[in-house]
């Protein structure tokens, strides 16, 4: 942050000032999953103390107040000026503050899905510039996603059921036959090219076309939205490559767990025999409700760059409507993103190449 820039500093959306004692002050992002930043006063100057207790008070307050304001209120020296500097441009960069000149698109975007208000985006070109792509195996979740993006004037294209059968049909985990691979990784990435966003909702899941999508994108650092429903449970969450578990440790971490409860299997043994219709199911509500929230999420993502969901799990048990959040942590043996991942193709038979070269150079040909 620069000193000498006037502008009026604020608590960023959803941010809360607690003083958990004199010598303690809280600002706290979220309301049951949240996030803490914790100043501690004990071993500061008086000078900067008071600073510091002033200006978390006005934030409390609701008021915006200036960097230059605080420090000729309380005629900081330099060094303490500095230190104060530091402060408040962490809190910035980590957005429990912002400045009072910054668009509040999150609030927009609340106010937008809630249906309570109306506003018109400041930036159509920008939302429009990043193109979202939807699969579903579901045609009623396909026309509810073209209404939802007209709506928010969202760039969003539907993958055709041939390349849905085409990425089903590859098998980008098996690594047996590294030229094929390579080339089927070449041929299928070029279905997400100028695509900023995925969002997968489907109703049955099938797991090589997840795995083959989450390979592809993990390639590409896309971000992917899924929303599933698998037997009894429906499960939402965001997958950024790098900086969330993956697909495949989702599979291990969630999935694995739910399957292994009798619930799941109960569930399955009396679907076992019911028929699926595409065109109208009893569950279309239930998937229609958590297709908007992926959208949102990728709304959010076409407009500011940020997803709520990345790096957590929405489980919801569907017969009670039992809701629980959790942690999508990544698995160190995890085959699309852990350790094994890192292996390259030249180097798995390493090995074997040696033997054959020793052989070789050992063979006498006699003319």
């Amino acid at each position: 942050m620069n000193k000498m820039d006037n502008k009026n500093i604020k608590l960023y959306d959803n941010v809360s000032v607690f003083f958990n004692s004199n010598d303690e002050i809280r600002f706290r992002k979220g309301i049951w999953n949240f996030e803490e930043a914790t100043l501690g006063l004990n071993d500061l100057s008086d000078n900067i103390k008071e600073a510091l207790i002033f200006f978390a008070k006005e934030l409390f307050d609701d008021k915006l107040i200036c960097f230059d304001d605080i420090v000729k209120k309380f005629s900081l020296n330099e060094k303490d000026s500095n230190f104060l500097d530091e402060i408040i441009s962490s809190l910035i960069g980590n957005r429990f503050l912002e400045y009072d000149d910054k668009k509040n698109n999150m609030l927009n975007t609340v106010y937008e899905f809630i249906g309570e208000y109306f506003y018109d985006i400041p930036d159509e070109s920008k939302v429009q510039k990043n193109k979202i792509m939807f699969i579903t195996d579901n045609d009623r979740l396909k026309e509810y996603a073209k209404l939802t993006s007209e709506d928010l004037y969202m760039n969003v294209v539907m993958m055709d059921s041939d390349n849905i059968k085409d990425l089903e049909k590859a098998n980008l985990t098996d690594t047996s036959d590294a030229i094929e691979n390579i080339e089927n990784y070449k041929e299928l990435s070029k279905l997400f090219d100028g695509i900023a966003c995925v969002v997968v909702s489907v109703e049955k899941p099938r797991l090589n076309l997840l795995r083959n999508i989450n390979r592809l994108l993990l390639d590409k650092s896309i971000p992917i939205v899924i929303s599933i429903l698998d037997g009894p449970f429906l499960n939402i969450t965001t997958i950024k490559g790098k900086e969330t578990g993956c697909y495949e440790c989702f599979e291990n971490r969630v999935v694995a767990r739910n399957e292994s409860l009798s619930v799941y299997n109960k569930f399955v043994k009396q679907t076992m025999d019911f028929k699926l219709n595409s065109k109208k199911t009893y569950i279309t509500p239930i998937l229609q409700t958590f297709t908007s929230l992926a959208l949102y999420e990728a709304f959010l993502f076409a407009t500011i760059g940020r997803c709520k969901l990345a790096g957590r799990v929405i489980n919801v048990y569907m017969p009670l409507i039992e809701i629980q959040i959790q942690d999508l942590l990544r698995v160190p043996f995890c085959p699309a993103c852990g350790h094994i991942s890192k292996a390259k193709y030249d180097e798995m038979y390493t090995s074997s190449r040696k033997i054959i070269e020793n052989l070789s150079s050992k063979v006498i040909i006699n003319g």
